[in-house]
């Protein structure tokens, strides 16, 4: 799992070529999990009408968002937001169906079960 702020090498090849300048910056609108973002889900959770809290168990920190019956649990701010639109797109019934698992697998990790 990746932590907040840390991006990985394509990513961070994205960010390189519009931060020094080589991009075309007009093109489109980009956000980055990082820092900076944070904040801001935690915000939009707000607004949403969730209750935000952040829990540090032996060292290890994990944010809770509750609303109604629904909990949501999750390493920050910004990956309780994404859980919080699983759920709001997809419904009480989340889960992928064997067929979306192939299908992701097939495209995002083709050489996956395969000798």
């Amino acid at each position: 799992m990746r932590t907040a702020g840390k991006v990985d090498r394509e990513h961070e090849a994205i960010l390189k070529h519009y931060l020094d300048g080589t991009g075309d910056e007009m093109a489109q609108e980009s956000i980055a999990a990082a820092g900076n973002t944070e904040v801001p889900a935690y915000l939009a959770l707000i607004e949403l009408g969730y209750s935000v809290d952040r829990i540090d168990k032996d060292g290890e920190e994990r944010w809770i968002a509750k609303k109604g019956t629904l909990q949501l649990m999750a390493d920050c701010p910004l990956e309780l937001l994404g859980l919080s639109l699983l759920r709001s797109e997809r419904g009480p019934r989340w889960q992928a169906s064997d067929s979306e698992i192939a299908e992701f697998l097939t495209r995002f990790h083709p050489s996956a079960g395969r000798p």
